[in-house]
């Protein structure tokens, strides 16, 4: 039933008469800073009456965040009490049942069949700690949301196969800000691993936002045609993330990016994304049995991240 609702939705989102006429306008005021204050006040004031400190790592991922809608940080500097060799093993014993994606046929997933948020799991216990959280909320000047997070293998790809889905130019959809947190659990140190790549001041306020728009406010991100970003944002703007295992990439995928086209080896990422309460999208994942027990140890951002 589920599949079926979404194949309508789609066919009305896709009815050139309904988009104009309905879609549109609902989602320029849906947008409009107006309706996103009041959909978020409770998020402002509660980080306005509690602001982080943040150390000087954290200081630095925001304000290059602000700057380029890109930032990176190292594992054992921002979280020195996380191991990457136990990521690692959680890694090879998933390894086995990862499933091919249905959308995206070069990325294997681990654990995406059920996605729970489990305290068991070492990649969601980093990303809940309270300097991730920290830095999330002081991008977007609020209380976050936690909605989705994903550990998948890149595949490569023969040399010749075209780029596919989102390992093209695109930006996701989204409102205004989101902060996403992407870690390398291998080493992604050359172009042929597969490395995430962002334009720089592409992102909401940077010098590039205007370029290539997304669709309906937000509500749809765009695919910009082959060759149109490179023509219109100078090289150096265009950062592949180049990085050894236990790099940390903080990015607004607002902006444009692509993702990992591996050739020679594949690449090993976790993925969390915060945004809004007043964003689009939704949770993607479910809780265990015993959350409310766990969730009495966590720091009050983090519970409002989860709720």
């Amino acid at each position: 039933m589920t599949a079926i609702k979404e194949k309508i939705r789609k066919r009305v989102r896709a009815n050139r008469f309904v988009r104009a006429v309905f879609l549109e306008p609902y989602y320029r005021i849906r947008t409009s800073d107006f309706v996103c204050a009041k959909l978020n006040r409770k998020s402002i004031e509660l980080y306005r009456k509690n602001k982080p400190e943040l150390d000087e790592v954290q200081k630095r991922v925001v304000e290059d965040l602000e700057h380029n809608g890109l930032a990176f940080a190292i594992l054992e500097e921002l979280l020195p009490d996380v191991h990457l060799g136990e990521l690692r093993e959680f890694v090879e014993r998933g390894r086995q049942e990862a499933k091919t994606g249905q959308k995206k046929g070069f990325l294997r997933y681990i654990g995406n069949n059920n996605p729970i948020v489990d305290p068991r799991n070492p990649f969601i216990a980093l990303t809940l700690k309270k300097p991730i959280v920290d830095i999330a909320n002081s991008y977007l000047g609020m209380y976050s949301k936690f909605n989705f997070f994903s550990l998948n293998i890149t595949v490569p790809l023969a040399g010749g196969i075209a780029a596919q889905g989102s390992q093209r130019w695109h930006r996701d959809p989204g409102v205004r800000r989101v902060c996403k947190v992407f870690l390398y659990v291998s080493d992604v140190d050359d172009l042929g691993a597969g490395p995430f790549v962002y334009a720089k001041g592409s992102h909401h306020g940077g010098r590039f936002w205007n370029l290539f728009p997304q669709a309906l406010s937000g509500r749809e991100g765009v695919y910009p045609s082959q060759g149109a970003v490179e023509k219109n944002i100078p090289p150096e703007n265009i950062t592949p993330a180049l990085g050894k295992a236990g790099t940390i990439i903080f990015c607004d995928t607002l902006g444009l990016h692509r993702g990992g086209y591996s050739t020679t080896k594949e690449r090993i990422m976790f993925t969390a994304l915060f945004e809004s309460k007043g964003g689009l999208g939704v949770s993607k994942f479910g809780f265990p049995e015993n959350f409310e027990e766990w969730e009495k140890a966590l720091d009050p951002e983090t519970v409002y991240a989860l709720s």
